[in-house]
C-alpha cells in the first residue's frame, strides 16, 4: 500500500519531512542489520542460555528503529 500511496502524489511526498525522515529510518535500520549479521548473530551457535550484550544491544536500537519508521509513516499524512 505504501508504494500505491507514494505513486498517487510523489512529488509532494517526496518533500514531506516526515518521509524523509522514515527513509532515513529504514536506511539505518538495514545498516543495523548489516551489523548485526556481521556481529553478533555470526556466532549464534556459541551463545549460552542468554543473547551476549552486544545482541541484546542490536535487538534494542533495532526495535527503536523499526518503531521510528512506523510513527514517521503515520505522520506522513498530517506534516
Amino acid at each position: 500500500m505504501g508504494f500505491l500511496l507514494f505513486s498517487a502524489d510523489a512529488s509532494h511526498v517526496v518533500r514531506n519531512p516526515a518521509f524523509q525522515t522514515k527513509l532515513l529510518l529504514i536506511a539505518a535500520a538495514l545498516v543495523n542489520i548489516g551489523i548485526a549479521h556481521a556481529g553478533p548473530w555470526r556466532r549464534v551457535a556459541l551463545w549460552g542460555a542468554e543473547a551476549p550484550a552486544g545482541a541484546k544491544v542490536n535487538a534494542r536500537v533495532s526495535l527503536v528503529l523499526w518503531l521510528g519508521v512506523v510513527c514517521a509513516g503515520r505522520l506522513i499524512a498530517y506534516v
